[in-house]
């Protein structure tokens, strides 16, 4: 705010870069720090002020590549013994399938992790026809493991399912495993969730009895992901949480940012702020560490968002820039849309209209056409319209507010995402819109959908939790403010 009002506030500058720094923020940093250092005449204050400065970029600096896990080290063991085989280069083979062995037998000794000796187990007795399916399988899933899930997903599906039929009919059960791993974060973006729920609840069972320690980690945190779509919370906590100290045990941190992303989600959804900026403030951390900019990007805009839910708006607008910054240079163009939705309504919450819809604009007109995949774009536009409703709700038009919100209503349903919990929400909104038009017989129908909706919703998560009592502060706060409506 002392910005907003003097842009020279030397004091409010240093604050805020000591801030970002804090935050792992070392861009916003650097540029404060040397802003001040191009502003101040205080040669004492100058000089403490370097010192911070050359400290944070010591840390960008230590920002270096991480020796891979014995994981990756196995993994590409096993590629360049079945490319060896392939080649009839029997030396180089053996070569690699005697290290792989050492690594495997280092992980049992360790961990107690059995994956690694039965995977060499298994590999060791190939054919010379069954490594080239195998090795195609392998190939055909390192490259969707280098996609993106916010885009091509039907192509991803298709690679991964048959890479799986490859897997499944050497009996390649590690590698199974692996694969139903990647195809449970694509299966629910088109609609497929039962399907994603079928396959880890098998695979996660088979783990569990073979001693696949990581691969049970994985497949906890897919299930959890699974249970929070469902409107199961609580559930989805406790298995990221379980998937998160395996993964601690294992050493494998790079992994832990899966559920520790999820557990940010769902902390934000239920309104523990504290704990979603813990969450997210720690993964920042890690994908950094790990020059990781999909997770950064994600982490980012959890701790943008959930600022935003503390009352933090300036800070949350901080986080909100550098998310679209990192998702416009690496090209995540689903990202990008929904990041800056997100910051156009915290804009709009500010008093900001102006840019608040030129961002939404943007979100709709350049990044969403960019992204290949029909259901993504979908998806996009989706929230997309939740938040330009949000918007124009906020900016008192609210005939525009009613028209984005029957838009998003319609994609929900050509989607298929009537069962997301957030499904009522749009209804509140829709009904909360046409109230203040005085549409009052249009605006009652949708509210006591909305107020059907939520029911519907509470029902279904509390099967979900295995009929736990659920203490959910946000759910309750909305369905009051339609229950109030209603009555009005």
């Amino acid at each position: 705010e002392k910005l907003k009002n003097n842009r020279f506030d030397l004091d409010a500058i240093l604050l805020r870069a000591e801030s970002a720094e804090q935050l792992n923020l070392f861009g916003q940093a650097i540029s404060d720090y040397e802003r001040y250092l191009t502003t101040s005449t205080d040669i004492e204050a100058k000089s403490r002020v370097e010192d911070k400065l050359n400290a944070v970029r010591q840390k960008q600096t230590e920002i270096v590549d991480v020796e891979p896990t014995s994981y990756e080290r196995l993994n590409k063991l096993i590629d360049e013994y079945l490319q060896a085989l392939v080649k009839g280069d029997s030396k180089r083979a053996q070569n690699r399938l005697e290290t792989a062995k050492a690594i495997a037998t280092l992980m049992l000794e360790d961990t107690g992790e059995r994956v690694g000796v039965d995977s060499v187990e298994y590999y060791s007795k190939v054919s010379f026809a069954n490594a080239q399916e195998l090795l195609k399988a392998r190939e055909l899933r390192e490259e969707v493991s280098k996609v993106v899930a916010i885009d091509k997903f039907q192509e991803s599906i298709d690679k991964l399912e048959k890479a799986k039929r490859i897997f499944t009919e050497q009996n390649a059960i590690a590698d199974v495993q692996t694969t139903v791993f990647l195809l449970a974060k694509f299966l629910p973006r088109v609609n497929r969730v039962s399907d994603a729920e079928k396959e880890v609840g098998t695979w996660l069972t088979v783990a569990e009895e073979r001693g696949y320690l990581f691969d049970k980690a994985k497949l906890l945190y897919q299930q959890s992901q699974i249970n929070f779509y469902q409107g199961a919370e609580q559930v989805a906590v406790d298995k990221s949480l379980e998937s998160l100290e395996i993964c601690e045990k294992l050493g494998v941190e790079k992994f832990t940012l899966y559920p520790r992303l999820l557990a940010a989600q769902v902390y934000g959804s239920l309104d523990e702020s504290d704990l979603a900026f813990a969450a997210g403030t720690e993964g920042l951390r890690i994908s950094l560490k790990y020059k990781n900019s999909a997770f950064m990007s994600q982490f980012l805009q959890i701790c943008g968002y959930v600022s935003a839910q503390m009352n933090l708006l300036n800070l949350s607008e901080i986080y909100l820039r550098q998310t679209v910054r990192i998702c416009e240079t690496e090209g995540f163009h689903g990202y990008t849309a929904v990041s800056r939705s997100i910051l156009g309504s915290l804009l709009a919450e500010k008093g900001e209209f102006e840019e608040a819809k030129k961002l939404l604009q943007k979100a709709k007109m350049e990044d969403v056409p960019k992204t290949s995949d029909l259901i993504a774009r979908k998806q996009q536009l989706l929230r997309i319209n939740g938040f330009e409703g949000k918007v124009y709700g906020l900016n008192k038009e609210f005939d525009k507010a009613e028209i984005a919100y029957k838009e998003a209503i319609k994609l929900i349903k050509d989607i298929g995402y009537e069962k997301v919990f957030n499904f009522y929400r749009y209804k509140h909104s829709l009904g909360e819109a046409l109230y203040e038009q005085r549409k009052k017989p249009e605006a009652l129908k949708e509210l006591l959908e909305a107020k059907s909706l939520y029911r519907r919703a509470r029902e279904r998560a509390r099967t979900q939790n295995k009929n736990k009592i659920l203490d959910v502060n946000f759910s309750k706060r909305d369905i009051n403010e339609t229950i109030r409506l209603v009555q009005r």
